[in-house]
Order: structure tokens, then C-alpha cells, then sequence
């Protein structure tokens, strides 16, 4: 985590510098505050911030004031580091909008103490937004769905949706890797992949419930041309009991999504916004699809994450993709889409609590079970600061050698669940 440090001492500079490398955090050194605010209000804020009282220019109280008044995406976590000590003081910093006060010299344990304290309150905030986002997706979404289904006529919509015949099955159990171990046999892939016309034929039934008509549909051999697209819509696939985790992306030019949605809804979009939406539901129901075909194969597959697309307008290429991605060249309605099919065979691992990410899924619910009717986590929960540092409670009352399974999303599944700004973050 970053922690940006404003002092006009070069000696403090280096002492804060060397102690906050040393405690796992990225320095940033500045002399003076006139870079606070404009640091603060770019694309990438950093989280903390370490405000010297006595700066040239601008003090370090009036640096506070301007950055709690300020309207900025996130909120920082401030410490005032001064020498003062007398109360007053310290209220006057508290009162200008600091969350902390530390006075020089500082104790390095109680200042990393601190530290861990602001990172749990950041680590919050950013979980907390980051649900604010989804529910703001969700009722966008819902929105939209109601707005179709009055469109829908019931005659057209199928009571369920067709699926493609299974294919032979092929007998495989359940498969994790085993850190430090060595990795158990895959099962073959062929009872997870698709043939171009089951493709076809999955897309056909799916696409019928946003109103929309699958004209053709070919399998791409070439290189993708990343100028030509302006939007890309991801859905992602668990398969829990394969191993395996499928990544789908859907690329579209702003004008083929426009008269997409306009196909769909029976009306022009107002906003981009809209059309993002749209492409985003799109991402789903053609990962419903896939769903539905792979449970029809004992894949047992589920969606874990919210579908999402990011507008590519004003970049340069496409995140890096695995050289076995199937990309297929679909028309629907008279507009070109591209579909990407990703498999990853290495996304289901079994670890202990405390190696637990964020953004790691259960695959597996716990207690399972087998021991209460009523878990605590289900399956394909996808894990937050809080729930790991729960599980790692639960470390208290279990075996030494406890273990859970879990997935670890593909850079993609980061790339769009964390609305990643810059395509270079992949590579």
C-alpha cells in the first residue's frame, strides 16, 4: 500500500522513506504540499497520507482542511506527524479532518501499529465502494431486465431455454492442485469444450431472451484486431467440479452495441452508460448459456462474479490472452461481435486460511455439510479482507493441516472485477 509522506527535512524524509519500506508499505516523498491536492485527485490516489505541521507555503493543517472540503473519488487516511505535543494542538489537527496524530520522534512499533490500522480502515472503505458499485450495477441491471421483460411477448420467450445435447461423458473427479505438491491429473478437456455448431446452437437459444436473432456464427483463426473494438463485456465460469475456470469476453464496436440495444429494447439508447449495461447483461445471459450446456455434462457449473464491460476507446490493445483462446465471429441482427472462449486448467487450488486473497472463491462451503445445516461461507463466496481474517479465526478450532479449496481468478476475472484503467496491468 502506498503512504505518501509530506516533510520539508531531508533527514525525516529518509528516516520515513527507510521505516516504511522496511514495514511493507511504497514511500512517496514529497517537500512541500503543493502536489497534496493534485495527487489526491488523480486516477490513482494514494490511500495514506503523512502530513508534516510545519511545511513551506501552505501548513499542514490548511493541507487537511483542503483535502477534507475537496470532492475526491476516495477518501485518505491522514496522519499529522509534528512535534507539537500539546493538547491543543493535537485537537486543532483532529479537528482540521486528520484521523491520527503522531508526535517526533515516533515509536516504530506504536507507528506501525497505526499503519496497520489505517490499511484495515482503507482495506473497509475500498470494500465498501467496491459494494456500492455493485448494487448501483445490480439496479442499472434490474432496470433494464424489467425494461425487457415488458418488451418480451410470451409466445416468444420459451418456457426454458433449449441446451445442446450432452455430449459422451467422460468420467472424471473432482480436481484441485495442492500447493508444494505435484499436480494430480487434469481430466481431458473435451467434456468441457464446444464444437462451432454447439456454439451456434447454445448462443441461438440464449440470445432469443434479450430479443435478439444469432445469424451467423465462425470460428477465427487470425489475430484479433484490438483498434477495431470499443467495448468488451466479460462473464466467467466456474466449473467446481472439473477444475477448471472459463473466461468469456464479448467485443463490440459503440455502434453494433447501440443498435444492439436498440433491437433488444425497442428503443435508442440516452447514454453510453446504457450500452455498457447492456453489454454487460449480453456477457451474462451468453455465460448462462455456456452454464446451462456444462451442467448438462455433470460440470457443475456456476457464474460467481458480476459480468462487467469496460470501454476500450483511447487504448492500445487487448489484455494478453492464452494462446488456446477460441475466438468466434458472430453476427447477430446484422452487427459483428466478437467472442472470446478462454479455459484455464490451473485456477482450483487447496490452501490454508492464512494464504487466502482477496478475490479468491470458495469452492466449497464451510462448516461443509456435513457438520451444520447452516455454513457460515457457502460456496463460490468470493473472499474480502474481513471474511479471510474471519476464516483465519476459525484456524483456532480447526486441524493443523485445515484446508480449503478455493479459485483463483484468472488476470482477466482481476482485470474486470477491478475496473483496472490501464490494459498494460496484464502483461
Amino acid at each position: 500500500m502506498r503512504v505518501l509522506v509530506v516533510d520539508d527535512e531531508p533527514t525525516a524524509q529518509k528516516v520515513m522513506q527507510l521505516f516504511l519500506a522496511r514495514s511493507g508499505y511504497t514511500p512517496i516523498i514529497h517537500s512541500d504540499g503543493s502536489k497534496v491536492l493534485e495527487l489526491a485527485q488523480s486516477e490513482d490516489p494514494p490511500p495514506i497520507i503523512v502530513l508534516d505541521w510545519m511545511l513551506p507555503g501552505a501548513d499542514g493543517l490548511t493541507i487537511c482542511r483542503a483535502l477534507r472540503t475537496a470532492k475526491l473519488k476516495s477518501r485518505p487516511y491522514i496522519f499529522m506527524l509534528s512535534s507539537k505535543t500539546n493538547r491543543d494542538d493535537v485537537a486543532a489537527a483532529l479537528d482540521a479532518g486528520a484521523d491520527d496524530y503522531v508526535t517526533k520522534p515516533f515509536h516504530i512499533n506504536e507507528l506501525q501499529a497505526r499503519l496497520r490500522v489505517a490499511k484495515r480502515t482503507i482495506e473497509y472503505q475500498q470494500e465498501l465502494l467496491h459494494q456500492i458499485a455493485d448494487n448501483e450495477a445490480l439496479h442499472q441491471r434490474n432496470s433494464l431486465l424489467g425494461e425487457l421483460i415488458s418488451k418480451q411477448q410470451p409466445a416468444s420467450v420459451p418456457a426454458a431455454a433449449p441446451v445442446v445435447p450432452p455430449a459422451s461423458p467422460v468420467p472424471a473427479p473432482a480436481v484441485v492442485v495442492v500447493p508444494d505438491a505435484a499436480p494430480a491429473p487434469k481430466p481431458p478437456k473435451t467434456d468441457v469444450l464446444f464444437t462451432t455448431h454447439e456454439i451456434r446452437y447454445l448462443l441461438s437459444a440464449t440470445l432469443m431472451e434479450l430479443r435478439l436473432v444469432l445469424e451467423r456464427v465462425t470460428l477465427r483463426a487470425d489475430v484479433i484486431e484490438p483498434k477495431l473494438v470499443n467495448y468488451g463485456a466479460w462473464s466467467a465460469i466456474m466449473l467446481h467440479t472439473k477444475g477448471y475456470w472459463m473466461d468469456l469476453l464479448l467485443l463490440a464496436k459503440g455502434e453494433a452495441s447501440g443498435k444492439l440495444f436498440a433491437q433488444s429494447l425497442g428503443r435508442v439508447s440516452t447514454s453510453m452508460g446504457e450500452n455498457e449495461v447492456f453489454l454487460a447483461e449480453l456477457a451474462r445471459v451468453v455465460g448462462l448459456g455456456f452454464t446451462r450446456t456444462l451442467n448438462t455434462r455433470q460440470a457443475s457449473a456456476v457464474q460467481p462474479l458480476l459480468s462487467r464491460t469496460l470501454n476500450f476507446s483511447g487504448r492500445t490493445g487487448l489484455p494478453r490472452l492464452p494462446l488456446d483462446t477460441k475466438v468466434y465471429d458472430l453476427v447477430i441482427e446484422g452487427q459483428e461481435v466478437q467472442l472470446l472462449v478462454m479455459l484455464s486448467d490451473d485456477a482450483a487450488i487447496r490452501v490454508s486460511p492464512s494464504s487466502l486473497r482477496e478475490g479468491d472463491i470458495l469452492a466449497e462451503s464451510y462448516p461443509p455439510p456435513s457438520r451444520t445445516e447452516v455454513p457460515i461461507f457457502k460456496e463460490g463466496v468470493t473472499m474480502t479482507p474481513r471474511f479471510i481474517e474471519k476464516l483465519v479465526d476459525q484456524m483456532e478450532v480447526e486441524p493443523a493441516d485445515w484446508t480449503l479449496a478455493i479459485y483463483r481468478p484468472s488476470p482477466l476475472a482481476k482485470f474486470f472485477q477491478r475496473g483496472v484503467r490501464t490494459l498494460s496491468a496484464l502483461d
